[in-house]
């Protein structure tokens, strides 16, 4: 297998352990999830992010109830951060990350702990994909070998463990959340202004879906499904979830209206089932009763733009000439029949964004065929949601097409294919 995302350094060493921790062991690698149930639902709570303290006081005034939710202390290693990167309002009024320099991207460096080896690939894809849909971000890999000597005062670190996957919400400079039973940041190798991002085989499938929510939350946004306006679009049944308070809706003050609809199709929409205590759906569409998947392979464009108004456009001083990406209009509507748009880039990609799918039939832009039909006339070359490529040999086995996949992360799907 080659690496598919470029990195900022190529030689990798073997990564330091943490010194006196105990590692559990995975059980096999991450696997996709097959049914809604599967995602945060067989977390052992709910919630993927932690709150900073002043953020849980003006949350409890807001009117949330904030009894089961996960509050930084202390122990999780918390910095106060500089109160200058602390926003007015954003997607959600929490500590940003900031350029290096006037006019130069918002940079986000990760590490890739040891015990997150087995997702190395998919997070490296996850976030390069990630990179190229923000447009004024940069999120680079700092390697084991740079790790000792980054000059990055803030940074995230990929931790490996089995029980959950969640980050902080913004920058929270030294939290490490006691994951894996550390008492610093820096037991991962990291400096002490880096935070911990965790993920888990049972939470994390092989796309990028899971690994760019947690980043976006690091990145200060909380979850579609909690918008003040939810209950517009949304039936929320309290009584089905053993955690009803991390449904609450966010204060009108605590969410910057980019008047856009809420969509379901985020990333950062839990499915209707997750959370469940029984059988039967936690969130049901208002207008039909439909349930929905949490099967999404990455952010939206919607979800993209969101995060470069907030970060960009609305910081005229560092990008005075921002511009957004080229996008186009869909020709049809999503699940809540609202029209979005597509990044121009996502056309004839592989991976449908349009709610009728336009975007790859060839309706929005002439999809042409990066290799040639095989003589059985199968694809020439087939692109994978985890943005590997498979490209025909010409050659056959058994009658059938030999793919060459260098880049691709392949699975054997119920018997019956790949």
């Amino acid at each position: 297998m080659k690496i598919l995302a470029t990195l900022a350094v190529i030689n990798r060493p073997q990564a330091q352990d943490i010194s006196g921790i105990d590692v559990p062991p995975f059980q096999g690698t991450a696997v996709s999830q097959t049914e809604d149930e599967i995602n945060v639902a067989n977390q052992a709570e709910i919630t993927d992010f932690y709150v900073k303290p002043s953020d849980a006081v003006r949350m409890a005034e807001a009117g949330f109830n904030i009894s089961s939710a996960r509050i930084i202390t202390a122990e999780d290693g918390y910095e106060e951060p500089d109160p200058d990167l602390i926003t007015e309002r954003g997607l959600t009024n929490y500590d940003k990350w900031r350029p290096l320099v006037r006019g130069g991207p918002v940079t986000v460096p990760y590490f890739v702990h040891n015990t997150a080896s087995s997702f190395h690939t998919l997070i490296q894809s996850s976030l390069s994909s990630l990179e190229n849909d923000l447009g004024c971000f940069s999120i680079p890999e700092v390697s084991d070998s740079e790790i000792d000597a980054t000059a990055f005062v803030n940074g995230i670190v990929f931790v490996g463990h089995n029980d959950g996957c969640y980050s902080g919400l913004g920058l929270a400079p030294g939290a490490h959340f006691q994951t894996l039973g550390v008492s610093t940041i820096e037991s991962f190798g990291v400096p002490s202004g880096w935070q911990v991002i965790a993920l888990a085989p049972g939470c994390t499938p092989d796309n990028p879906s899971t690994v760019q929510h947690e980043m976006l939350h690091a990145l200060g946004v909380k979850h579609e499904h909690q918008r003040p306006d939810r209950d517009r679009f949304i039936v929320f049944d309290p009584s089905a979830t053993k955690n009803p308070s991390q449904f609450d809706v966010l204060a009108e003050e605590d969410w910057y209206d980019m008047r856009s609809p809420l969509e379901i199709e985020s990333v950062m929409t839990y499915c209707s089932f997750c959370g469940n205590n029984g059988a039967d759906p936690v969130m049901t569409l208002r207008e039909t009763g439909e349930t929905w998947s949490s099967l999404r392979d990455r952010i939206t464009t919607t979800d993209a733009k969101q995060l470069q108004h907030a970060y960009c456009e609305l910081d005229p001083e560092n990008y005075p000439d921002f511009e957004y990406k080229q996008a186009i209009s869909c020709l049809s509507g999503d699940t809540l029949n609202v029209t979005r748009e597509v990044f121009a880039d996502r056309l004839c990609d592989g991976i449908i964004d349009c709610g009728g799918g336009e975007d790859e039939t060839g309706e929005l832009a002439k999809c042409i065929p990066k290799e040639e039909d095989t003589s059985n006339g199968c694809c020439g070359s087939i692109t994978f949601e985890n943005e590997g490529e498979c490209i025909s040999t010409g050659e056959l086995y058994s009658e059938r097409d030999v793919y060459e996949c260098p880049n691709a992360v392949i699975a054997w799907l119920n018997g019956k294919g790949f």
